[in-house]
């Protein structure tokens, strides 16, 4: 679907190299930390490396964009980082050095976009709002974490008193 969005805004070339080399991202990944469900933290590094280069990967076709289409492209590279930042705050919910690898990366790539809206020939006005918008954006990200992250804590909390009571019924 991402490939049939922005296939025709930055090059059908472009966008099949970006979703061969999203994939080799995506295979490195399940290669290393496979989901077997256990918790692998003898490569932390290569945790984080990951955890910044996806975000970054998938983005990286939304930020080229505004190169090939200027001020359509920005708007369509907005929404997209969006996307990503929402994706990211769901999948690192129990972790903030997950969020933390996976977002700052997307925020950089948000701070950029005023910038790229300039380059692209687009009224100061436009570039300020576009500020703004990310602005907006890198602030709801981590509050949104945080509430997931609480609600996550809140959710072990339950499941924790649930199994201490569990234990005594069955015990007695």
């Amino acid at each position: 679907v991402i490939v049939a969005g922005f296939g025709d805004m930055v090059g059908w070339s472009l966008a099949g190299t970006w979703l061969a080399a999203y994939l080799a991202l995506q295979a490195v990944e399940a290669v290393l930390f496979p989901w077997n469900g256990a918790n692998d933290s003898r490569r932390p590094r290569a945790a984080v490396a990951l955890l910044a280069a996806n975000p970054v990967g998938f983005a990286s076709l939304a930020m080229m964009g505004p190169i090939k289409d200027g001020a359509w492209g920005v708007a369509c590279a907005g929404m997209m980082l969006g996307g990503v930042m929402l994706n990211v705050v769901l999948t690192s919910r129990t972790s903030r050095r997950a969020f933390l690898a996976s977002a700052i990366p997307v925020m950089l790539l948000i701070a950029i976009l005023p910038f790229m809206a300039f380059v692209a020939g687009g009224p100061i006005r436009n570039c300020i709002a576009i500020g703004a918008a990310g602005g907006l954006m890198m602030w709801a990200g981590p509050a949104l974490w945080r509430a997931s992250f609480q609600a996550y804590q809140s959710e072990q909390a339950a499941l924790a008193a649930k199994s201490a009571f569990m234990a005594v019924i069955s015990h007695e």
